[in-house]
């Protein structure tokens, strides 16, 4: 096992550990400034076939997303969220250690929230004036070239490819629509009280 990953100190993230794919789930409540965004990350993590296995992983988390849980499960089902992680804000890295090498392929998920700013970084705030002459509120996303990680925990670096299904929640009020750069593959109604929004907001 490499414990060199654990003892890792530079801004640019190890090899050791390689996303495959991302199940992203972001709850936008309001889109007024300040509004609470809920999320969770399910990515699937295999290991660098070139490297030692890992005994910890890093991956990117801006100081503005707040981590509320933490968990990594195996292929056969057990999973583990008694979790030693430890926080880097200047380079808004998270580094966790791993109950046993990683040498095969695991899902980690994280569940965040933080709120709807106005920097013009990662999911953001903003508002134009329609032909109406009315002001109307948009959570519009710039992700380049280091502000993915403003959005949801990830590997925050061209290198680190991988694919992604995203599902977003938001309010059915005021003909609020939900876009993306893909192809929807479905719309419908979320319920207000079930599953879904509990989970996103459970211990928040």
């Amino acid at each position: 096992a490499d414990n060199t990953t654990c003892s890792w100190a530079h801004y640019r993230l190890p090899r050791s550990a390689l996303p495959v794919h991302y199940n992203v789930t972001i709850e936008i409540t309001s889109l007024l400034p300040q509004a609470p965004i809920y999320g969770e990350a399910s990515i699937e993590v295999m290991r660098n076939a070139s490297a030692p296995a890992p005994r910890c992983m890093l991956f990117h988390v801006a100081p503005e997303v707040t981590v509320d849980a933490l968990e990594v499960c195996a292929p056969g089902g057990q999973c583990w969220s008694d979790l030693d992680a430890v926080y880097h804000e200047e380079w808004s890295q998270m580094k966790v250690s791993l109950a046993e090498p990683l040498d095969t392929v695991v899902t980690l998920r994280v569940a965040f929230h933080y709120y709807l700013r106005d920097k013009l970084t990662g999911l953001y705030h903003s508002r134009f004036v329609g032909t109406d002459g009315v002001e109307h509120h948009i959570a519009t996303t710039q992700h380049e070239a280091v502000s993915a990680r403003e959005t949801f925990p990830c590997w925050d670096e061209p290198l680190f490819k991988a694919s992604f299904k995203l599902s977003l929640h938001v309010p059915d009020v005021n003909g609020v629509v939900a876009l993306a750069n893909m192809p929807a593959t479905g719309v419908g109604p979320v319920p207000a009280r079930g599953d879904v929004d509990q989970t996103l907001r459970a211990g928040r």
